[in-house]
Order: C-alpha cells, then structure tokens, then sequence
C-alpha cells in the first residue's frame, strides 16, 4: 500500500492553516514571551509606522502574528522547493543558508521575526512548526499560498485596522492582461 503526504489540493489549505494558526493561538509561540526581543520589535514597529502612518497601532498580538506568519513562510519556501525541513537546524531554516548556497537570493534572510530563536523554547517551536508543516505535499501548490497563509494567520478586522485592502485575483488578472496582454 503506497501512502502519500497529503496535499494543499487535496485537503485545501485550511488544515495547513490550522497547523500554523496552532503554533499562535494556546500554541508553543504563546508561551514566548515577547519583550525579550524588544529590539526587534522596536524595528519592526518603526518600520510598519513609517509606511503606515496613526493606522498602525504597536501591539504584542501583531507582532506575534507577523512572526508566526514570517516563520511559517519560511519554513514553506524550503518545503516548497523540497527541502527536508525535519533536518535542518531552526536557525538554518530562518536564515535562508540554503537558498544562498543554491544561488537564490532574496527568498530566505535573517530578519525581524529571528527572535524566537533567541528565547528559550524558540528552536523548539521552529523545530515542531516545520514538522507540522512538512506533513504536507508542497511540491504541487497551483495557487498563491503566502496571500492565504497571511489572511488566515492576520484577522480580517486587523488588516481593515492597518489599512489593507486587496485587489481581487479577477480583477488583478483582467487589469494585467488589459495592460500587458499575451503575445
């Protein structure tokens, strides 16, 4: 009997969601106790009120969403391009090393959202969300799974707070087409 991972197509992403959703929510990233990286956070939170402006209000919750969401997208690119995340150190998997030595640039890099390794409990949490997201085939994702990924880990009610409204696939594919048709 052959038995395969399942796949996003398959089950949708809602259960891959719900993994990422678990790692915030009660999860292991709840328990990190996020002033021990105020450093970070500091310029993070410079950073969003530069291009926000009194939309954006510094909240712990934010901080930890986008850190779930950053750390989830990581780990996804490297499963993505079939990478063995169960094997790769928690640091490896947040600073983009693979990418570099394969000669990709850009996709993977250290960033604000590094943090969680630095607190105790943080490669731990790294390390159970890569094995809960490898579960699933990632190999044959059709669609853009980082827009779903960010409007199911940041509420709706806190993407209309900072001001985010997005363009619906439809209309963004007739616009492109109307403007850059295919030859």
């Amino acid at each position: 009997m052959n038995f395969s991972k399942p796949t996003l197509t398959d089950l949708s992403l809602t259960p891959a969601i719900s993994v990422v959703r678990g790692g915030y929510r009660g999860g292991p990233l709840a328990s990190i106790d996020p002033r021990l990286a105020k450093g970070q956070r500091d310029l993070w939170a410079n950073l969003l009120r530069s291009a926000l402006g009194t939309q954006f209000t510094n909240s712990e919750e934010l901080f930890l969403e986008h850190t779930l969401l950053v750390n989830s997208a990581e780990i996804i690119a490297h499963l993505v391009l079939g990478l063995d995340v169960e094997q790769l150190s928690p640091a490896t998997l947040l600073s983009g090393d693979q990418f570099t030595i394969a000669g990709l640039h850009g996709v993977v890099d250290r960033d604000f959202f590094d943090w969680v390794l630095e607190v105790p409990g943080g490669d731990g949490f790294i390390s159970a969300l890569a094995r809960r997201l490898a579960r699933f085939d990632w190999s044959k994702v059709e669609h853009d799974v980082l827009k779903v990924l960010y409007e199911e880990v940041i509420s709706a009610e806190t993407r209309k707070a900072l001001g985010e409204y997005y363009t619906p696939d439809w209309l963004a594919n007739r616009v492109v087409s109307q403007v850059a048709p295919i030859r």
